[in-house]
Protein backbone atom coordinates (compact mmCIF):
# COMPACT_ATOMS: atom_id res chain seq x y z
CA UNK A 1 0.00 0.00 0.00
CA UNK A 2 3.03 2.58 0.24
CA UNK A 3 4.10 2.46 -3.03
CA UNK A 4 0.91 3.17 -4.51
CA UNK A 5 1.15 6.99 -3.47
CA UNK A 6 4.82 7.18 -4.47
CA UNK A 7 3.88 5.86 -8.03
CA UNK A 8 0.65 7.72 -8.32
CA UNK A 9 3.15 10.59 -7.56
CA UNK A 10 5.54 9.41 -10.31
CA UNK A 11 2.88 9.39 -13.07
CA UNK A 12 1.79 12.87 -12.07
CA UNK A 13 5.25 14.18 -12.19
CA UNK A 14 5.66 12.65 -15.85
CA UNK A 15 2.54 12.74 -16.95
CA UNK A 16 0.99 15.69 -16.46
CA UNK A 17 0.63 18.61 -18.73
CA UNK A 18 3.70 22.02 -17.44
CA UNK A 19 1.55 25.12 -16.78
CA UNK A 20 1.74 26.86 -20.28
CA UNK A 21 3.97 29.76 -20.67
CA UNK A 22 2.77 33.05 -21.79
CA UNK A 23 2.72 33.58 -25.27
CA UNK A 24 5.51 36.07 -26.92
CA UNK A 25 3.72 38.95 -28.32
CA UNK A 26 5.65 40.30 -31.52
CA UNK A 27 6.01 43.76 -31.14
CA UNK A 28 4.79 46.18 -34.00
CA UNK A 29 7.26 46.27 -37.34
CA UNK A 30 8.72 49.42 -38.12
CA UNK A 31 7.10 51.37 -41.10
CA UNK A 32 8.80 50.41 -44.36
CA UNK A 33 11.02 53.74 -44.56
CA UNK A 34 12.54 52.70 -41.26
CA UNK A 35 14.14 49.29 -41.83
CA UNK A 36 17.71 48.96 -42.18
CA UNK A 37 18.34 50.70 -46.15
CA UNK A 38 20.44 47.56 -47.78
CA UNK A 39 19.85 44.22 -48.36
CA UNK A 40 21.59 42.19 -45.95
CA UNK A 41 21.96 38.75 -48.06
CA UNK A 42 23.45 36.80 -44.77
CA UNK A 43 22.94 33.07 -44.85
CA UNK A 44 20.16 31.76 -41.83
CA UNK A 45 21.72 30.81 -38.86
CA UNK A 46 21.75 31.01 -35.07
CA UNK A 47 20.12 35.22 -33.88
CA UNK A 48 22.39 37.25 -32.38
CA UNK A 49 21.43 39.60 -29.34
CA UNK A 50 20.73 42.14 -32.51
CA UNK A 51 18.40 39.85 -34.53
CA UNK A 52 16.24 38.37 -31.43
CA UNK A 53 14.90 41.94 -30.50
CA UNK A 54 13.54 45.39 -32.24
CA UNK A 55 15.90 48.21 -31.74
CA UNK A 56 14.13 49.93 -29.17
CA UNK A 57 14.32 47.09 -26.71
CA UNK A 58 17.95 46.75 -27.76
CA UNK A 59 18.12 50.63 -26.17
CA UNK A 60 16.44 50.15 -23.54
CA UNK A 61 17.80 46.71 -22.18
CA UNK A 62 20.48 45.94 -23.66
CA UNK A 63 23.46 48.83 -23.90
CA UNK A 64 22.69 50.22 -27.50
CA UNK A 65 21.73 53.80 -28.37
CA UNK A 66 19.77 54.88 -31.33
CA UNK A 67 21.02 57.89 -32.64
CA UNK A 68 20.75 60.83 -35.38
CA UNK A 69 24.38 61.16 -36.60
CA UNK A 70 26.12 62.65 -40.00
CA UNK A 71 28.62 60.30 -41.69
CA UNK A 72 31.79 63.14 -41.78
CA UNK A 73 34.29 61.20 -43.05
CA UNK A 74 35.03 57.40 -44.79
CA UNK A 75 38.66 55.99 -44.55
CA UNK A 76 38.54 56.03 -48.02
CA UNK A 77 40.28 52.25 -48.28
CA UNK A 78 38.63 50.46 -51.28
CA UNK A 79 38.14 46.75 -50.93
CA UNK A 80 36.46 47.10 -47.64
CA UNK A 81 34.42 43.76 -46.85
CA UNK A 82 32.61 42.01 -43.82
CA UNK A 83 35.73 40.97 -42.31
CA UNK A 84 37.60 44.36 -42.83
CA UNK A 85 34.73 46.76 -42.25
CA UNK A 86 34.87 50.58 -43.49
CA UNK A 87 36.07 52.89 -40.34
CA UNK A 88 34.43 56.75 -40.10
CA UNK A 89 34.25 59.58 -38.70
CA UNK A 90 30.70 60.31 -37.21
CA UNK A 91 29.10 63.22 -35.23
CA UNK A 92 26.21 62.15 -32.83
CA UNK A 93 23.59 64.85 -33.71
CA UNK A 94 20.96 63.61 -31.24
CA UNK A 95 20.28 60.94 -28.94
CA UNK A 96 17.02 59.36 -29.36
CA UNK A 97 17.53 56.45 -27.37
CA UNK A 98 20.75 55.13 -24.90
CA UNK A 99 23.70 56.99 -22.86
CA UNK A 100 25.95 58.04 -25.56
CA UNK A 101 26.72 61.64 -25.50
CA UNK A 102 26.74 64.09 -28.64
CA UNK A 103 29.74 64.72 -30.52
CA UNK A 104 32.41 63.59 -32.76
CA UNK A 105 33.94 59.91 -32.54
CA UNK A 106 35.48 57.32 -34.70
CA UNK A 107 33.33 54.95 -35.71
CA UNK A 108 32.40 51.09 -37.77
CA UNK A 109 30.76 50.59 -40.20
CA UNK A 110 29.76 47.19 -38.79
CA UNK A 111 28.37 44.52 -41.10
CA UNK A 112 25.33 42.34 -40.77
CA UNK A 113 25.83 38.50 -38.69
CA UNK A 114 27.52 35.90 -40.32
CA UNK A 115 24.94 33.60 -39.91
CA UNK A 116 27.41 31.19 -39.04
CA UNK A 117 26.52 29.03 -35.81
CA UNK A 118 28.04 25.69 -36.25
CA UNK A 119 31.69 24.35 -35.66
CA UNK A 120 34.08 22.52 -38.69
CA UNK A 121 35.64 22.98 -41.65
CA UNK A 122 32.10 24.02 -43.40
CA UNK A 123 31.96 26.81 -40.74
CA UNK A 124 35.33 28.58 -41.27
CA UNK A 125 34.91 27.91 -45.29
CA UNK A 126 31.33 29.85 -44.69
CA UNK A 127 33.34 32.21 -41.86
CA UNK A 128 35.46 33.38 -44.94
CA UNK A 129 32.93 33.23 -47.41
CA UNK A 130 31.08 35.99 -45.08
CA UNK A 131 34.30 38.02 -44.62
CA UNK A 132 34.91 38.40 -48.21
CA UNK A 133 32.16 39.72 -48.91
CA UNK A 134 32.36 43.63 -49.92
CA UNK A 135 30.60 45.93 -47.67
CA UNK A 136 30.80 49.33 -49.13
CA UNK A 137 31.32 52.56 -46.89
CA UNK A 138 28.48 55.02 -46.81
CA UNK A 139 28.81 58.35 -48.17
CA UNK A 140 30.50 61.64 -46.71
CA UNK A 141 27.71 64.03 -45.76
CA UNK A 142 24.36 61.01 -45.07
CA UNK A 143 22.73 61.67 -42.13
CA UNK A 144 20.77 58.92 -40.51
CA UNK A 145 19.19 57.18 -37.91
CA UNK A 146 21.13 54.52 -36.58
CA UNK A 147 21.50 51.58 -34.00
CA UNK A 148 24.95 51.17 -32.53
CA UNK A 149 27.11 50.87 -29.18
CA UNK A 150 29.92 52.64 -28.40
CA UNK A 151 32.82 50.04 -27.28
CA UNK A 152 36.43 51.48 -26.37
CA UNK A 153 35.59 54.79 -27.63
CA UNK A 154 34.39 53.78 -31.28
CA UNK A 155 30.81 54.25 -32.22
CA UNK A 156 29.94 50.53 -33.64
CA UNK A 157 26.75 51.12 -36.53
CA UNK A 158 24.80 47.79 -36.28
CA UNK A 159 23.23 46.55 -39.43
CA UNK A 160 20.14 46.32 -37.20
CA UNK A 161 19.48 50.16 -38.18
CA UNK A 162 20.26 52.73 -40.53
CA UNK A 163 17.45 54.57 -41.88
CA UNK A 164 17.68 57.53 -44.23
CA UNK A 165 17.06 60.67 -41.79
CA UNK A 166 13.66 62.97 -41.86
CA UNK A 167 11.60 64.43 -39.86
CA UNK A 168 9.20 61.93 -40.08
CA UNK A 169 11.04 59.28 -39.60
CA UNK A 170 12.48 60.60 -36.39
CA UNK A 171 8.96 61.25 -34.90
CA UNK A 172 8.01 57.63 -35.63
CA UNK A 173 11.35 56.50 -33.80
CA UNK A 174 10.47 58.51 -31.25
CA UNK A 175 7.21 56.98 -31.21
CA UNK A 176 8.21 53.65 -31.22
CA UNK A 177 10.84 54.32 -28.16
CA UNK A 178 8.63 55.95 -25.74
CA UNK A 179 5.76 53.18 -26.83
CA UNK A 180 5.39 50.56 -23.25
CA UNK A 181 6.44 47.11 -24.16
CA UNK A 182 3.64 44.64 -24.09
CA UNK A 183 3.33 42.87 -20.95
CA UNK A 184 3.30 38.91 -20.65
CA UNK A 185 -0.21 37.66 -19.54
Amino acid sequence: MRALPFVSLLLAACCSTPAAKPAYVEPEAPPPALTAHEPLGVPSGGQSLEDAFPPERLARVGGYDIVVLTILATDGRSGTTNGRPPTLKVRVDEVLAGKVTPGERPGVWSPPPSGVDWSGESARQARAEWEARPLAAPSAGQKLIVLGREIDGVFRLSAKLRAPYSDEARSLWIERIQKPEPRPE
